[in-house]
């Protein structure tokens, strides 16, 4: 494995590759340039190009192999199907895989994907899209890396563009939100599931608030953008679907009502209204849950249970664990847990939890989660001044949301905490933008982009 990642032909055309991204992301820089907030554009982009740098040495090195490698094997076994067999390539494209096809569809020539890769159908998507990349990186890792990495840079670029268009904080402390957090960068990088599914969900928040942003038109390219990113997602992960649309719903829908009127009785109407909506399309929901595949609610708790249930008691997934109390998984047993791990999700591991650098690097960032949590609560004005604040806002109306729904789902499947920092990097940026308690100001720096 390593003479393939570390070959010449691997690191020649790597190194292309980096010099070719760079020259595009100079390019760019050069055209904004004059736009103030594209001070941290190339920063953004080497810090995106260093982590996944190291995201590979830690895996190859340190992990000696994993998701991220076996992902690889698994996409240069497609480009190679491409070669053999042209149709049958099309064919694991865009069907289910079954272990029968495996070895009627693979053979000697083309090398067989992973087992545990290709039986599992969001793995083994994962393998499809990064085969397509292999047709232009020639099956180079580090060049399929620095790729997707540019890629994340951009889909982090769009959402810190989003947060400063609302200028509800300085342009600085977005930056380091959404740019720079280390754990974020680190997980969320790479040739990985966790990049797909950061890159997808930023890229689908940042076309849906161009529909309510008068300055931003979405034409048929951010439409198919938005189509493209959230067939990914909903092939990734089916609940971030779920996680993302209600807070938008509520985000958007306040929104239009504050550009329309200042009538505080019409927000409190219409979010009553919301919330009456909601519980009825929940019933709605569940009533028609056998048509609704992967977004069965039921189906989704279920499984919830069972990965829960699997990290808490399968002795081959090593690492420290937590414990969220349940003796049982249930419905009552689930909803006892919801704060528990929300907690986890948000501030866990602790830094006397941590076990090893990368745990500790995650323990550090949830010491200052902490701190803003304290200074949020006790802060600009205390916690109804604060939460006032966020709903006055679409953004921080979306983000608290969002990050209390998905928080929860990670806090309650991981229990394993290196699995827990991966899953839980997502939430980290609008958790942190939440959480900040600078109040709106009229004299916060205005950027071009600003509304």
């Amino acid at each position: 494995m390593l003479n393939d990642i570390f070959g010449i032909v691997d690191i020649s055309v790597g190194l292309a590759w980096l010099l070719i991204i760079l020259i595009v992301a100079y390019i760019k820089k050069s055209q904004y340039g004059d736009q103030p907030h594209y001070k941290f554009y190339m920063p953004n982009v080497w810090y995106k190009l260093t982590f996944a740098f190291i995201f590979t040495l830690i895996y190859v090195f340190y992990y000696g192999g994993g998701d991220t490698t076996a992902y690889w094997d698994g996409a240069v076994n497609l480009n190679k199907l491409f070669w053999d067999n042209p149709i049958h390539y099309v064919e694991e494209l865009f069907t289910t895989p079954e272990m029968g096809l495996q070895f009627e569809r693979f053979n000697l020539r083309t090398g067989y994907p992973p087992s545990w890769i290709y039986r599992e159908p969001e793995s083994w998507f994962v393998s499809k899209l990064f085969s397509l990349f292999t047709f232009f990186t020639f099956n180079s890792y580090l060049a399929t890396t620095f790729i997707i990495s540019y890629i994340a840079s951009l889909a982090s670029w769009r959402l810190f563009e989003l947060v400063i268009s609302f200028n509800f904080i300085p342009t600085h402390i977005a930056a380091i939100f959404t740019l720079f957090i280390p754990t974020v960068n680190i997980w969320c990088n790479g040739i990985s599931k966790d990049t797909l599914i950061l890159i997808s969900l930023l890229f689908v928040i940042y076309q849906f608030f161009g529909f309510f942003d008068q300055k931003r038109k979405v034409g048929l390219y951010g439409i198919a953008v938005l189509i493209v990113y959230s067939f990914i997602l909903f092939h990734l992960r089916p609940f971030m679907i779920i996680a993302i649309l209600p807070p938008l719903f509520m985000a958007f829908g306040t929104g239009i009502i504050r550009r329309n009127s200042d009538s505080v009785v019409l927000i409190a109407t219409f979010r009553i209204l919301i919330m009456i909506i909601g519980l009825f399309a929940i019933f709605l929901f569940f009533q028609t849950k056998d048509s609704l595949g992967s977004l069965n609610p039921e189906a989704y708790l279920e499984e919830a249970a069972i990965i829960q249930q699997d990290f808490a008691q399968n002795v081959h997934y090593t690492g420290k664990r937590y414990d969220l109390g349940i003796t049982e998984v249930n419905s009552a047993e689930m909803i006892k847990a919801i704060p528990a791990a929300i907690i986890a999700a948000f501030y866990r591991p602790f830094i006397w939890e941590s076990s090893s650098v990368f745990l500790v690097l995650s323990g550090v960032e949830s010491v200052i989660l902490l701190w803003l949590t304290f200074k949020f609560l006790f802060a600009g004005g205390g916690l109804f001044k604060n939460l006032n604040r966020i709903g006055k806002n679409e953004f921080l109306t979306f983000s608290i949301i969002f990050v209390l729904l998905f928080g929860f789902s990670v806090g309650f499947t991981s229990i394993l905490f290196g699995v827990l920092v991966r899953f839980k990097a997502p939430i980290l940026p609008f958790l942190a933008i939440v959480l900040y308690p600078k109040k709106p100001s009229k004299n916060l720096p205005q950027d071009d982009f600003g509304q």
